[in-house]
C-alpha cells in the first residue's frame, strides 16, 4: 500500500536530516502549513489552490515529484462518462441559411417584418413628440431608482468560533509590498515576489497592509477574503468578530522647536 502524502514528505525531510524550521526558512512557507502537509490535513482546511502550490514547493524543496502526490491528494473528480453529442449541420448559420427557401413562408415572414418596420419608421419620423417624451420620461425613472440604490458594505464572508485560532495566508500573484502584525507582534514587512507563499496565525487579531491587494490571493482559515481586501484598500483588521478597515495610525507630534529669544 503505497504511504500518505504526509508520510512521503516526512520521510524525504527525515532522510535530508533537516528539521521544519530549516525547511521553513527554506522555502518560505510557515511551519505550522508544513505540519498541516505532513498530516495530510491542510487540504480540508484551505482552498486546493492553495494547497497545491504550497506541496508542489515544498515537495521540489524535498527533491520529490509534485504531480504525483498533488494526484494522490487531490484526485480529479470522475466525468459522467457520457459522450458529447456532435453539433449538427442545421444548428449553424450556414445550415440556416441551405434550409432557407425564397418564397417559402420564412421569406414571407420576413418581408411582413420588414414593412411593419418601415411604417414603424414612417410614423416615428412624422410624429416625433409623440415617442421622444415617453422614451426619455423612462429614463429618468430608471435613472432615480438606480440613484436611491445605497452601496452595500462589504461583509465578514466567514463566521469563527471565538476560540478558533486565526490563520491568515497570502499568495502574490504579481510582485506586491505587506505588512502584517499578529496580535499586535510585527511578523511580516516585505516585499512579495510573483508566486510568493506566506502564512501567519493569531489568537485574537490581524493587522494587515497589502500595497496592491488587486495583485494578491488573501485567504482566512482557508476561505478567500480578497474581495474584502480591495473593498478595504488593502487595510484589513481581522478579529473573531469579522473583517473591518484598518485605521490609519496617526502621526506622532512633533517635538515644539525652541527659537533663540532675540
Amino acid at each position: 500500500m503505497m504511504p500518505s502524502v504526509g508520510a512521503q514528505l516526512t520521510q524525504a525531510r527525515t532522510e535530508r536530516r533537516l528539521s521544519l524550521q530549516e525547511a521553513t526558512k527554506a522555502t518560505k512557507i510557515q511551519v505550522w502549513v508544513l505540519e498541516a502537509l505532513e498530516r495530510d490535513e491542510l487540504h480540508a482546511t484551505m482552498s486546493p489552490v492553495y494547497v497545491k502550490g504550497f506541496l508542489s514547493t515544498y515537495a521540489k524543496f524535498l527533491g520529490l515529484e509534485p504531480a504525483p502526490l498533488i494526484a494522490q491528494l487531490l484526485p480529479a473528480p470522475t466525468g459522467s462518462g457520457q459522450p458529447t453529442p456532435e453539433a449538427s449541420p442545421h444548428s449553424t448559420p450556414l445550415g440556416f441559411i441551405d434550409r432557407f427557401e425564397w418564397g417559402g413562408p420564412w421569406a414571407r415572414r420576413i418581408g411582413s417584418l420588414g414593412l411593419g418596420l418601415a411604417g414603424l419608421l414612417v410614423v416615428m419620423n412624422t410624429h416625433p413628440q409623440r415617442w421622444v417624451p415617453r422614451r426619455v420620461a423612462h429614463q429618468e425613472a430608471s435613472l432615480s431608482v438606480i440613484h436611491k440604490q445605497e452601496p452595500l458594505a462589504p461583509q465578514p464572508s466567514i463566521a469563527l468560533k471565538p476560540l478558533q485560532p486565526l490563520e491568515l495566508a497570502i499568495v502574490a500573484r504579481q510582485p506586491t509590498w505587506i505588512s502584517v502584525k499578529a496580535d499586535g507582534t510585527l511578523v511580516a514587512q516585505q516585499k512579495l515576489a510573483a508566486g510568493a507563499q506566506e502564512a501567519w496565525k493569531a489568537d485574537r487579531r490581524f493587522d494587515v497592509v497589502i500595497g496592491a491587494p488587486a495583485k494578491v490571493e488573501v485567504l482566512l482559515n482557508g476561505r478567500s477574503i480578497s474581495p474584502l481586501a480591495m473593498a478595504h484598500r488593502g487595510r484589513l483588521a481581522i478579529t473573531h468578530s469579522g473583517i473591518a478597515a484598518l485605521k490609519e495610525e496617526a502621526p506622532a507630534p512633533r517635538p515644539a522647536r525652541v527659537g533663540s529669544a532675540r
